[in-house]
Parts: structure tokens; C-alpha cells; sequence
């Protein structure tokens, strides 16, 4: 059915099983086949429509179809290429810069209080996204894009608030 059932999740208790992780053997299968598709269109990538075929299970020779990747940048590699993952990376980059600035050269209390917090959720999202697809995680991203925006939001008020200077 190519899903994992209860009994296979239960058997990685095992000690001896333990010994061997499946897991990061199936997400390097996934990896190298991906490396593979990614060589026959790198500049452009294969489209957002595109599904991976790897071996999911390889002890049991079982292949999976996914549209999704464990490492979200070999997965915007690629469905993008090498031009979206620069575009992405670089947007990501932006933020990062825009959450640093505002904490630097904002005073307000909620930019101090918010600022570095978003920005190490920020970072440790990017982070996580190495070994998992935490980037298409709608919610992941719907409240961290939240939270930036917050962030954003108070810097950009306090930054336009004109000092209440009374000229009598």
C-alpha cells in the first residue's frame, strides 16, 4: 500500500533494528535520485507539478511517488533549478536581513521583544528544512509569515512615527 503500518514502526524498537536506520537509507535513496533528475534540467528544474519516484522501503524493493522531498532546497532545486533555488534563497536571505535591521535600528519594546525571537525561529526553520519538508508545511510557514509580518509591522509604524514636537 506504500505506507509504513503499525507493525513496521513498532519493529524500530527493536534493538537490533536500531542497529541500521531505514529511514535515513530511504531519504538518501531519495536524495540520489533526486540529484539525478535535477542533472537532466538543472538551470530550470522539472516544474512544481513534478513527482519524485524513489525507493522508499529499498529492503523491499518498494518505490514510492512523492511531490515532496525530505531536504526542502534539493526539492526547490528540483522543481525550480538552479534560478528558483537562487530566487529563494535569496528572498529567505532578505527576511533574515529585515528581521536583523529592525532589531538593530528599531527601540520600540515589541521589535526588541519580537525581533530576535522570529528571527531565531526563522533561522531554525531554515535549518530543520535541511532534513525534512518543513517548508511546504502550510502551517509552519502560515504562522512564521504571521509572525515576520508582526515583526515587520511594528518596525515599519515605529520607523514612520513623526516625534511629537511642540513648537510653542
Amino acid at each position: 500500500s506504500g505506507q509504513f503500518s503499525l507493525a513496521d514502526r513498532l519493529a524500530t524498537l527493536n534493538p537490533q533494528v536500531l542497529e541500521y536506520d531505514w529511514s535515513y537509507e530511504a531519504r538518501l535513496n531519495e536524495t540520489v535520485a533526486a540529484f539525478a533528475k535535477i542533472a537532466e534540467s538543472p538551470l530550470l528544474g522539472h516544474g512544481l507539478g513534478y513527482q519524485l519516484t524513489s525507493y522508499a522501503r529499498p529492503w523491499a524493493g518498494q518505490e514510492v511517488t512523492r511531490g515532496f522531498l525530505h531536504n526542502s532546497f534539493v526539492y526547490i532545486l528540483l522543481k525550480l533549478g538552479a534560478v528558483g533555488l537562487i530566487g529563494f534563497m535569496w528572498f529567505l536571505g532578505a527576511i533574515g536581513m529585515r528581521l536583523w535591521q529592525a532589531r538593530r535600528q528599531i527601540s520600540s519594546r515589541e521589535v526588541q521583544i519580537l525581533a530576535p525571537v522570529v528571527l531565531t525561529m526563522f533561522i531554525t526553520m531554515i535549518w530543520i528544512s535541511l532534513s525534512t519538508a518543513k517548508l511546504e508545511d502550510v502551517p509552519t510557514t502560515l504562522v512564521l509569515s504571521l509572525l515576520i509580518g508582526v515583526v515587520l509591522g511594528f518596525a515599519k509604524n515605529r520607523r514612520n512615527q513623526v516625534p511629537n514636537v511642540n513648537s510653542r
